[in-house]
């Protein structure tokens, strides 16, 4: 007797594991996530743009000490005033030495980072000197790195995509969540551009694809702006144009992501900016 029981509740065990695996199968295809909205992207890549490029060098690397020792240049730039040339060149090495300071923090949270020692020391920087010494995350590098990964991920998932006779497989989802996730180091990185001591914009690529042309734009965007006085109209209209052309990124990765993944697997990948690619949450400031 206890035998049969025991094998009914095993089987009962059974049902109800594959009901519930049923049940969240089909709510999975009722509620696929939408592609994001334009206005939706623009306003979240203006949050995590302030965020990687004030909030977090300004206020929580160091708690916000060197900002207290030199309140009135920082209090400048987070409110948006034109700095003057001396200004200028006197904030981009105080932020150099903010982001030296949690560079080994970043780099657990982002393997693509690249530190560099003494780079290009012939070449003219932005702050009336010669190369950058010492050892520094070179972000033009980095954010390359990044894209080399985006770039990998989006072949990949053009070359396994979704059909009806497979409708579910970790590795599509994985190098989907890649994708998003290395979307968002490369704006964090390149946010953090302007606001640094640097060299002038080297180019990459000879005959570069479609995609890869798009990253090297907004590259080149954010490098022009960081050649510039901070908040003047010049500046910001390299900064707009850094931030537009990103966001024509994150179009194109989402319609490739949406062509090539399941209902199921969509569901699981989530839209860029959440959770699942360790998207940090924005504010309307």
């Amino acid at each position: 007797m206890r035998t049969i029981i025991s094998a009914l509740a095993r089987y009962f065990t059974y049902l109800v594991f594959w009901l519930l695996l049923v049940l969240i199968c089909c709510l999975s295809f009722l509620s696929v996530p939408t592609p994001l909205p334009s206005q939706y992207l623009s306003w979240h890549i203006s949050g995590l743009h302030r965020l990687a490029s004030i909030q977090t060098p300004h206020f929580h690397i160091d708690n916000g000490q060197l900002r207290e020792k030199h309140k009135n240049l920082f209090e400048k730039v987070e409110q948006r005033q034109p700095l003057s040339g001396n200004e200028c060149e006197n904030y981009r090495q105080l932020y150099q030495q903010l982001l030296l300071m949690d560079q080994h923090k970043f780099s657990m949270f982002d393997t693509q980072l690249s530190v560099v020692n003494n780079l290009a020391m012939t070449e003219k920087n932005n702050v009336g000197g010669f190369g950058v010494e010492g050892t520094h995350d070179h972000h033009d590098l980095s954010s390359r790195n990044n894209f080399s990964e985006i770039y990998d991920s989006v072949n990949y998932l053009q070359q396994h995509p979704y059909n009806q006779d497979w409708i579910f497989s970790w590795r599509r989802v994985e190098q989907a969540i890649f994708i998003y996730k290395n979307l968002n180091d490369v704006l964090f990185h390149l946010a953090t551009v302007p606001h640094t001591k640097s060299v002038p914009y080297m180019p990459l690529y000879s005959n570069a694809e479609p995609m890869q042309q798009l990253f090297e734009s907004i590259l080149l965007h954010f490098k022009q702006a960081q050649f510039l006085i901070i908040n003047t109209p010049e500046y910001n209209h390299q900064l707009g144009l850094a931030l537009n052309k990103y966001q024509e990124l994150i179009e194109m990765n989402q319609a490739i992501i949406y062509q090539n993944l399941s209902p199921l697997e969509l569901k699981l990948v989530g839209n860029w900016g959440g959770w699942r690619s360790l998207t940090p949450a924005v504010s309307d400031e």
